[in-house]
């Protein structure tokens, strides 16, 4: 089994949404298909401050309980 790379876009572009929305201001998500990358994708920026950077691969989260990361496996 192989990821669709036309469905995993489709499911970065919800994220997009999500961050033009106001939903979230900060994403980050990473997928991986048996050890390889499948695709990524980084929006937002990591603190409200005006002078705060684009997230990225080497942004820091705060995990809690409203921000645990999720992870699903098929």
């Amino acid at each position: 089994m192989t990821i669709d790379p036309e469905r995993l876009q489709r499911a970065f572009r919800i994220l997009r949404g999500w961050l033009d929305e106001g939903t979230v201001t900060a994403v980050a998500s990473v997928v991986l298909h048996r050890g390889r990358m499948a695709g990524e994708f980084y929006g937002g920026v990591v603190s409200p401050a005006p002078e705060a950077q684009a997230v990225n691969g080497n942004s820091l989260f705060h995990i809690a309980s409203i921000g645990k990361p999720m992870t699903a496996l098929l």
